[in-house]
């Protein structure tokens, strides 16, 4: 990988292992639980939208400033807008997860690989530096894909233990960026150093313990 890119392709790898995760999903496992209020399907659709979204934002205009420097302080934003609106904003997301499932339609397979496709093409050429803008106003354009490999990797792992297949789908370069973003988003919110006594045996995690 380039220096220039890096978070480009990595962002790439972490959608070809969704498409393989869904490519694995089989017919009657489409209505089975998923995640939370989800079935596989939504699941599914919620995890496409980590595509969907980067064509779309990369569509638009790039923005001439930069708000969210990195993609920790992307989900630093994130929790504090949560903790703001409360569970309204987890209904949302709720039903655009079941939304997007219903929108991969009769072959959801075939649905996303689109969408990879597309992300792809909305992202081809352009350099980590490159700006684009998001929800949280404008950001290095590989910054905020570390935020997407991060949905497309949890979500991945989530489909393939809804359905029974193996984690190993999910590509390990994608799974190890993700735990180093995961790592990063621990510390700066507070929570860095229990997270980093558990993960060196020296304690457990709290039940439901999570950094997004």
């Amino acid at each position: 990988m380039s220096r220039a890119s890096v978070h480009v392709e990595l962002f790439g790898v972490a959608a070809s292992g969704l498409v393989a995760v869904v490519e694995g999903i089989r017919d009657e496992q489409w209505q089975r639980p998923g995640l939370g209020v989800w079935d596989v399907r939504a699941l599914a659709g919620h995890a496409s939208r980590a595509l969907s979204n980067v064509v779309q934002y990369a569509a638009a205009p790039e923005p001439d400033s930069i708000v969210a420097a990195s993609a920790e302080l992307y989900y630093a934003a994130l929790l504090r807008q949560r903790a703001a609106v409360g569970t309204k904003q987890d209904d949302e997301i709720a039903q655009r997860g079941v939304e997007a499932g219903e929108a991969l339609g009769s072959d959801p397979a075939a649905a996303v690989r689109r969408l990879e496709a597309e992300a792809a093409a909305a992202v081809e050429g352009r350099s980590d530096e490159s700006l684009i803008g998001t929800r949280f106003g404008g950001m290095p354009l590989g910054e905020y894909l570390r935020t997407r490999t991060l949905e497309l990797v949890v979500h991945s792992l989530d489909l393939t233990a809804a359905t029974g297949q193996d984690d190993g789908l999910v590509p390990a370069e994608a799974l190890a960026a993700t735990l180093t973003l995961a790592a990063g988003i621990a510390a700066i919110s507070g929570q860095g150093a229990g997270l980093l006594r558990a993960l060196t045996g020296r304690s457990g995690l709290p039940d439901r313990f999570t950094v997004v």
